[in-house]
């Protein structure tokens, strides 16, 4: 490839730069900076005019602490200094065309005195500020004015695609790709393995490492960052040295971002600049995961989002990554630790010296930056089809949740079995009574000592030791944070709040594990947040028997259609519910939840909401009791108790008061406790003490006497705003409905959803006449709405106590995701126009198809279901719970769009409509009468099931849960047919193990025979063999005789005396032989 191609070859450009220094060291230092970021383009600049004077700049010297190779650049750079003073050089930008020249600010605390030269040049793409002491990205900056103000980057962008794609063709296609971070774990990983079978890319300092070039053999080099590799520090030329031996050595390719490049070619020997290729950024467009076909990178600020996996997952379909170490949060006085084989360390001092407005950062800001781009990242992959296996040990969530298998120990692994034998809530909002916080604290440690877990409250610092809920083991006092300001502050939360979030966990979790030195330990946080999912998902990280489910109670307040939401959390949300771990997450009304499937297609489980004023125990009494009426004695009493703040509606209560007051048919109470409350209310406050007729309550209830307070109530208005409330739940309601008191609310919010399922009170549209007008028709069709309220109250408890709520969590926290099953609920086209086409999944329709035509959600009863996976022994408890989840998402679906949905069960929507297709008509086979009684009789144990089934009946057409006689009668008759076909089957069995019997009595009979015929040859050889015993015996003692008779003939006197004789005998023996 020919040499880059320059913007306009013959246009000569001039740079201004402001900004004054007294001290010779700054002249130095700046004209060092300008010398190196603009030799790449200096046959294009006419001249340099800076602040100075010309003595200043004849004494300007190259530092020794920046790349040496500026002393041999820096006469060129001289040729075109220009001194000028302020005033001069405000002249000249107010004239020049910003469109051709450059306006340079060495000084940051000067842009409020340039400002309008500022704005002129800034609009044109070509104002930088270059201050290194107080500008963070100023390496950066300097590179983007080279490339923004002197090169044609479009035909620059074409040649090095051209150069990408030949090198792509060289290299070819792979099934593995080896991608590496410098993380201390790095060097054991590559010592003993063999990286032959795939495509290896190396990254930044790890050049330095020499044994891990001949390990690695790497194909391809990258680096991105603009002052540890493209700067002028001493750190960065240390790089490029070993960068170069590397290339040289590897013969790999080296890829950088386009801003980058010209440092590159200019610097690097000449021989290997044909292997360097520029990659161009596009900030706006998802990550291209194939860059021969899409030529860019998003502007990650790590190497390992900006190119490493786009690079592997161009090349390969299986990205092994390694030393991707990462960190824990309280570990934040650094980026992260580095392989000290692959690091600079010894320039390290020397860059952040040089740099050091870049080293003024948050690194926890940086980390958690990193850590939710890598979420992105790796699902842009993953969706592409290529597999991710994280080879060592991570810190970071992404990539540990990818780890390898056995990489940890069994017990640590975050989908391991689960147990808990002790539960702690995690409440940072607590200060004492006031508000429901410390209630539900306590309610929900009762059910679980009731369900043998120990049960701890991990609060706040400020709340006392003598605050400690009943039931709890444990008061831990560490918070210093509101779960508001951790939850809900986006986009603005400040890393600070969650840096101090992860800091108190640890602290929470000393203790904790302390208390419970064995088994698993369970953390439950109701008003949680997408925030503190993460921060949990990093701490707990390092604390494998912990396991946390967290209610996102404060996302109903965010827009999650936001695309900067979606951008920042959906990477993660996808994890937490398609491959949950160590962190699981939940939220309050099924509302929500079906924004969250329709809109991110993921499915969260509901938390049931049971009171936080009564128990299980008293709100079932309370349930039971006999149904109110209206006092002859007295007026009817209208009680406002919601909170003095606008969500809500404290001003529609106020102004309702005023109205019913006039009228003095009413006693009428509301709730005045001012703390805090702005202005407005204030103002309606002292109106109606002015007026009268209004009892403003401004005490400050224990629990006892505030519930006293609520039963004192005919009628109670909660007046809560869709803004605020049309997702979220109300504890209040509840409270109502237990006690038995008809309720007036507001339209289009959840309260109003739960009373459209009993009619156990009105919802008005939020005006003052709609309101009043509510609460007379109560009070005049008082009966029915008493009689409703408290079949309303039975309703919610069958699904809303304690003990499920804990039943929930604990249920969350130790399973996997439901299984889909193969029936459940489909939905139709547009039914209208008659439309039932092929049937679509109800996950995979839009919000905005259901917005603009009307259709039919066709649903299986569960019974068929059931006892369809009994016949084929499937899964039915999983298959159970995905059966609710689509329930819960379906009854969303239809009070959302009223209207324009309508409920049918399969086998009525075929039975009221003819010609209906049969793909509408498919069912579960293999069901007999029989089969569907069990499955009925099962299901009525299943409470929560048995109330979507009621509610999905009552919202359309429903089949029905009563067994016909028709049914009965066939599920009889199938149970006696089977009754005597197991005792044609027993007979024939036992005939069967008679004859088996006899034949095995006969085997044992001769078996017997056979054994004693056996015994009688042993016995004879036993006999057989004593005999020779005995005679062996004998033997021996002949033998020992004999030896000893002849030991006493050789010391006999007689043997000695005739030696002589025997030896005379020997002699004359062998002459005669």
């Amino acid at each position: 490839m020919s040499a880059p191609e320059a913007k306009a070859a013959t246009t000569q450009r001039n740079i201004y730069v402001a900004g004054e220094f007294s001290n010779q060291d700054d002249w130095n230092d700046l004209i060092s900076r300008l010398c190196w970021y603009f030799t790449p383009y200096l046959d294009q600049i006419n001249t340099v005019s800076i602040c100075s004077s010309q003595e200043q700049l004849e004494h300007v010297q190259a530092l020794d602490s920046m790349d040496p190779m500026i002393a041999e650049a820096l006469p060129a750079l001289r040729e075109k200094l220009r001194p000028v003073s302020a005033d001069r050089l405000r002249e000249r930008l107010q004239t020049v065309d910003p469109t051709v020249h450059v306006f340079l600010l060495a000084d940051d605390r000067l842009q409020e005195e340039y400002t309008p030269l500022v704005h002129r040049f800034r609009e044109k793409g070509h104002f930088y500020r270059i201050d290194s002491r107080r500008v963070r990205m100023e390496g950066s900056f300097f590179l983007w004015a080279g490339l923004n103000v002197f090169v044609d980057t479009a035909s620059e962008t074409a040649a090095f695609h051209d150069r990408f794609r030949a090198m792509a063709r060289d290299l070819g296609q792979f099934d593995k790709a080896y991608i590496f971070g410098t993380g201390p774990s790095l060097s054991d990983f590559v010592e003993g393995h063999d990286f032959s079978d795939g495509l290896t890319i190396m990254a930044n300092s790890m050049v330095l490492n020499q044994d891990l070039l001949t390990a690695l053999k790497p194909r391809l080099i990258v680096a991105g960052d603009p002052i540890f590799h493209a700067g002028c520090s001493r750190y960065a030329a240390a790089f490029r040295r070993e960068l170069a031996q590397a290339m040289e050595q590897s013969g790999a390719w080296f890829l950088c971002p386009l801003r980058d490049v010209r440092i590159y070619q200019t610097y690097l020997p000449e021989a290997l600049r044909e292997r360097v290729i520029g990659v161009p950024f596009d900030a706006k467009a998802p990550q291209s995961m194939d860059l021969q076909q899409d030529f860019r990178l998003k502007p990650y600020p790590n190497i390992l989002t900006l190119m490493l996996l786009p690079l592997a997952a161009t090349f390969a379909r299986n990205i092994h990554v390694a030393g991707c170490d990462g960190r824990s949060l309280t570990e934040n006085s650094g980026f992260w630790q580095h392989d000290k084989k692959a690091q600079f360390n010894d320039e390290m001092d020397n860059i952040k010296q040089i740099h050091s407005g870049f080293f003024a950062i948050d690194y926890n800001n940086y980390y958690f930056d990193h850590a939710r781009d890598l979420e992105g990242v790796l699902l842009s992959v993953e969706e592409r089809g290529v597999r991710v296996v994280m080879e060592t040990p991570s810190f970071l969530p992404a990539l540990n949740m990818r780890e390898k298998p056995g990489l940890r120990a069994p017990e640590a692994s975050p989908d391991r079995a689960f147990r808990p034998q002790s539960l702690a809530i995690l409440d940072p909002d607590a200060r004492g009574e006031w508000g429901h916080f410390l209630a539900y604290d306590r309610r929900l440690g009762q059910a679980a000592v009731a369900g043998g877990l120990d049960f701890d409250v991990i609060g706040r610092r400020d709340l006392p030791q003598a605050a400690r809920p009943q039931f709890s083991r444990s008061l831990i006092s560490v918070f210093s944070r509101h779960s508001w300001v951790l939850g809900n502050k986006w986009p603005n939360t400040d890393t600070e709040d969650l840096t101090a979030f992860a800091f108190e966990l640890e602290e929470a979790l000393q203790e904790i594990e302390q208390a419970t030195p064995e088994g698993d330990i369970l953390w439950f946080m109701y008003c949680g947040s997408v925030e503190v999912a993460d921060v949990l998902e990093h701490v707990l990280i390092q604390h494998p028997r912990v396991r946390a489910v967290v209610n996102l109670f404060w996302s109903y307040n965010f827009d999650i259609t936001n695309a900067r939401y979606q951008a920042q959390w959906l990477p993660l949300l996808k994890r937490l519910t398609q491959k949950p771990g160590r962190v699981r997450i939940t939220h309050s009304t099924p509302q929500i939840v079906a924004q969250f499937r329709e809109v991110c297609g993921i499915e969260i489980p509901v938390l049931p909401h049971p009171s936080t004023t009564f128990g299980d125990r008293f709100a079932e009494k309370l349930a039971g009791e006999p149904v109110r009426t209206l006092s002859d004695d007295r007026k009817p009493r209208i009680l406002f108790p919601g909170g003095a703040r606008l969500e809500k509606g404290y001003l529609l209560a106020a102004e309702a008061c005023a109205d019913l007051a006039g009228r003095g048919n009413y006693e009428l109470c509301l709730r005045a406790r001012l703390d805090g409350a702005p202005a407005p209310i204030l103002k309606a406050v002292e109106g109606l003490e002015a007026s009268g007729g209004v009892d403003l309550d401004r005490e400050d209830y224990g629990e006892k006497a505030f519930v006293d307070w609520l039963a004192s109530a005919d009628v109670i208005v909660i007046p809560y705003l869709p803004e605020a409330f049309s997702d979220r739940t109300s504890g209040m309601l509840v409270d109502a409905m237990l006690l038995g008191i008809p309720v007036v609310v507001v339209k289009n919010t959840w309260l109003a959803d739960e009373l459209s399922k009993s009619g156990a009170g009105i919802a008005a549209d939020s005006n003052r006449k709609a309101l009043v007008k509510a609460i007379e028709e109560v009070i005049r069709d008082y009966p029915a709405k008493a009689e409703a309220t408290r079949e309303a109250a039975r309703q919610y408890l069958a699904n809303a106590r304690w003990s499920t709520l804990l039943g929930a969590i604990v249920s969350v926290s130790e399973s996997a995701l439901p299984t889909r099953p193969l029936f459940g609920f489909q939905i139709s086209g547009d039914t209208e126009t008659g439309g039932f086409g092929v049937p679509e999944d109800l996950w995979a329709v839009s919000p905005q198809a259901l917005e603009e035509k009307s259709h039919t959600i066709v649903y299986d009863d569960p019974a068929l279901i059931l006892a369809w996976l009994i016949a084929v022994e499937g899964d039915w408890r999983q298959a159970l719970d995905y059966w609710q989840a689509q329930a819960r998402q379906a009854l969303g679906i239809f009070y959302r769009n009223r209207g324009r949905i309508q409920l049918a069960e399969r086998g009525e929507l075929a039975r009221h409509r003819e010609g209906l297709p049969k793909a509408w008509q498919q069912r579960p086979e293999k069901i007999t009468p029989l089969l569907l009684l069990t499955a009925r009789g099962l299901l009525q144990h299943e409470a929560a099931i048995m109330s979507l089934v009621a509610e999905l009946e009552s919202c359309g057409l429903g089949a029905g849960q009563v067994i016909s006689a028709e049914t009965g009668q066939a599920a009889v008759e199938e149970y006696h047919a089977l009754r005597h076909a197991l005792a044609a089957e027993r007979t024939a069995r036992r005939s069967e193990g008679d004859a088996r019997l006899e034949k095995a009595q006969a085997q044992n009979a001769l078996l017997e025979e056979q054994l004693s015929q056996l015994q009688a040859v042993c016995e004879q050889y036993s006999a057989q063999a004593s005999s020779q015993q005995e005679r062996a015996g004998g033997l021996e003692g002949e033998r020992d005789h004999l030896r000893a008779e002849i030991d006493r003939i050789y010391h006999s006197k007689s043997w000695k005396v005739t030696g002589p004789l025997r030896g005379v005998r020997r002699a004359l023996g062998a002459k005669g032989e």
